[in-house]
C-alpha cells in the first residue's frame, strides 16, 4: 500500500512512477548497502516522464458479472 501511495503522490506532483517487483535483490542490497537481514520487496522508480501516454480504452462490456462468473443480470431474470 505504501508503494501505491508513493505512485499517487508522484502523480500529484507531475511525476511518473513504476512499481517493480522482479529484480536481483542481491544486487540491490549491494548497491544500496543494506544491512544483513534487510531484503527489498519492491522498487518504486519516480521521475519526470519523457512523454505522457494516452490512457487505454475503457471496456464497456464484459466488465462485471452477476453472482457467478460469466453471468450477467439478464441471466437471473
Amino acid at each position: 500500500m505504501a508503494a501505491y501511495a508513493i505512485t499517487l503522490a508522484a502523480h500529484g506532483h507531475g511525476l511518473g512512477s513504476c512499481i517493480i517487483g522482479s529484480f536481483n535483490d542481491a544486487a540491490v542490497r549491494h548497491l544500496l548497502r543494506l544491512p544483513a537481514g534487510i531484503v527489498p520487496a519492491l522498487i518504486v522508480t519516480v521521475g519526470y516522464p519523457a512523454r505522457i501516454p494516452d490512457p487505454p480504452q475503457r471496456r464497456t462490456e464484459g466488465v462485471w458479472y452477476w453472482e457467478t462468473y460469466g453471468a450477467d443480470e439478464a441471466d437471473h431474470g
